[in-house]
């Protein structure tokens, strides 16, 4: 059986009519184009092949997904590059910071410019519920003595929405530059005060 988009892609100038279908007579089927008598080229089922093979689609998939992120995995690949760097009270970088001298540091290479403390920071952005963080988002601490005044901060790298595993990169007073376990370190998850998201949505990758 012919189906009608079939018969209407393989029409040619003809003085028959073909059977079985009411068109003018100056139209009419032509066996070359039954595209049951051409199977694709060699060429053609090549290209076809490699152009939905496994490795392209996951290439696409992985290259969307980059895209998808915006600034963030650079801006988490720059704040990593100084683990290790000396923690000095005061200090903005880039050879030694204070906590919210080397988030400040870190934004500001990226186009954003926060407070010059913790609390500063803190009055920033949009609050974020622990199980919504994302990589990218401000993470708040009270000081050494547990409490609800903000002193410390840090930058989320890692974020899990359903154990609300976090780890952050922060400038810590004994150890410098660091990636901690908020919910592994009692530290840090006893003097947990909040978050705040100050990248926009394009810039965290959402249209």
């Amino acid at each position: 059986m012919l189906f009608a988009a079939g018969a209407i892609a393989c029409l040619s100038l003809h003085a028959q009519e073909p059977v079985g279908f009411q068109l003018p007579k100056a139209w009419t089927f032509t066996p070359a184009c039954d595209l049951r008598s051409q199977p694709p080229s060699a060429q053609h089922s090549e290209a076809l092949a490699g152009a939905f093979s496994p490795k392209k689609v996951v290439e696409k998939v992985v290259q969307e997904a980059i895209v998808d992120q915006g600034i963030v995995p650079d801006m988490l690949s720059y704040a990593k590059s100084f683990i290790g760097s000396r923690y000095r009270r005061g200090a903005k970088g880039p050879k030694t910071f204070d906590c919210s001298g080397f988030t400040s540091y870190v934004y500001k290479q990226f186009g954003y410019k926060l407070g010059a403390s913790s609390g500063d920071q803190y009055r920033l952005g949009t609050s974020v519920h622990r199980d919504e963080l994302q990589p990218g988002d401000l993470i708040f601490f009270s000081g050494r003595a547990a409490g609800k005044t903000v002193g410390h901060v840090g930058i989320v790298v890692e974020a899990d929405p359903v154990t609300q595993a976090v780890k952050f990169i922060h400038a810590s007073t004994s150890r410098g530059v660091r990636i901690d376990d908020l919910q592994s370190e009692p530290y840090w998850n006893r003097r947990y005060i909040g978050a705040k998201r100050v990248l926009s949505e394009a810039d965290q990758g959402l249209f």
